[in-house]
């Protein structure tokens, strides 16, 4: 019926994480993923943080009436 079709097509059908990216971090800074992003790995190439190292994030994405939206924050 015509309501139910109205009514799904107001929500989320699916989430997903879309592909990786990564940056360098570097000693004593402040780094954060981009916006909509979730960090999900870290490559270091010592024991500790150092200048070397990078933090690997991916995208959240949603699925709603049939497109994948990638989320942003305002």
């Amino acid at each position: 019926n015509n309501n139910r079709i109205e009514l799904f097509q107001n929500f989320l059908q699916e989430t997903r994480l879309g592909g990786e990216g990564s940056f360098q971090v570097t000693t004593d800074s402040q780094s954060s993923a981009p916006s909509g992003c979730v960090i999900t790995g870290m490559s270091m190439g010592g024991s500790a943080f150092d200048n070397g190292d990078s933090l690997i994030y991916r995208p959240i994405q949603c699925y709603k009436n049939g497109t994948w939206y990638t989320v942003g924050q305002t």
